[in-house]
């Protein structure tokens, strides 16, 4: 199981982030997605075979907790792309030195280190499904308002939204942790801790990649040279796809 699913990840992973390299159609690509697919549905038969599964399918039989592995999947994404590419944006776009990049950025890390042990102490007084769809929905419309003020001059509107995106998961990841444990049965804690963690990890990697090959799209070329020569076209793209 776990050889099946890790040649399909890096499959899948590598198909999506070399498009803009070797062509969306190349047949390099192509034949890694569709190996990838044989590999992870062999996984799948595998896992729902054996005695003792890696991925633990019965969990998933619970309507909430897959509920909330979608939403760790989705906002997994979101974090992961925004953190690649708002760097680039600041650089190439804002025309910034690296240094103070650096410190705008950690503007995100200041209010989230604020909000995140409010947003946790206050999911175990609520619902923490409550929380999570807030701050969800708050981050898909802090995204979706980025998208259209990045041609904006000056650094307000990004310090703006790098305050409200922090706000937004702050108020997601403790809830979100918190309401995973309490929806696994008390015997597969463990099995259930493992499948939230892959999705995290998943989550960050497939942001990054599709982040990536949107801005890739607008641009000349692929890779890290694409994101210093894309337009603001393919930062929007990227950050409304964020939303959706």
């Amino acid at each position: 199981g776990a050889a099946l699913s890790f040649a399909g990840l890096v499959l899948f992973i590598y198909a999506l982030s070399t498009g803009g390299n070797f062509g969306w159609a190349s047949q390099r690509r192509l034949g890694s997605f569709t190996a990838s697919f044989v590999l992870l549905a062999g996984f799948f038969v595998r896992e729902a075979k054996c005695r003792e599964p890696l991925l633990e399918f019965r969990l998933f039989r619970n309507f909430h907790f897959s509920a909330a592995m979608a939403s760790t999947l989705f906002a997994y994404m979101l974090l992961a792309g925004n953190s690649f590419l708002l760097p680039f944006y600041l650089e190439a776009g804002k025309k910034l030195p690296t240094p103070a990049v650096g410190l705008i950025i950690m503007i995100y890390s200041i209010t989230y280190m604020a909000v995140g042990p409010f947003a946790g102490r206050i999911s175990d007084r609520m619902r923490p499904s409550m929380l999570c769809a807030f701050a969800m929905l708050s981050a898909a419309l802090c995204s979706f308002v980025f998208a259209f003020t990045l041609d904006m001059p000056g650094l307000v509107p990004v310090v703006i939204f790098l305050v409200w995106i922090a706000f937004s998961f702050g108020f997601f990841i403790s809830p979100n942790n918190n309401q995973v444990m309490r929806l696994a049965p008390a015997h597969k804690q463990g099995s259930a801790s493992g499948v939230f963690n892959t999705i995290n990890s998943l989550g960050l990697a497939l942001g990054v990649c599709i982040f990536e090959s949107l801005m890739s799209r607008s641009a000349t070329g692929g890779g890290i040279s694409a994101l210093k020569t894309a337009g603001l076209a393919g930062y929007r793209h990227a950050y409304l796809f964020g939303g959706i």
